[in-house]
């Protein structure tokens, strides 16, 4: 994902699975900071899935990406998704 952040933050994936918190924040999926972009690497069942990024820290509430969810379909074998913030 490749989105601006300050320090402290952190980015999560959040969405309409179990594997990616059901919606809620504090079970999403902390991403990595890589020196370019944020990355996460999450095991999906395959199918149809709607998922969301927020920006997050200790000192300021969760930011929520605008816009519409989100949608991806999971295929056999390996799927990667590559994003920019909203």
């Amino acid at each position: 994902l490749e989105v601006a952040t300050n320090w402290g933050e952190q980015v999560l994936l959040v969405g309409s699975l179990e594997e990616l918190g059901n919606w809620k924040p504090e079970r999403g999926k902390r991403m990595k900071w890589n020196p370019t972009v944020w990355s996460v690497v999450v095991e999906l069942p395959i199918g149809k899935f709607q998922y969301k990024y927020l920006i997050t820290s200790k000192v300021s509430p969760c930011r929520w990406e605008t816009g519409a969810n989100r949608w991806e379909t999971i295929i056999p074998g390996r799927t990667s998704i590559s994003d920019s913030w909203e």
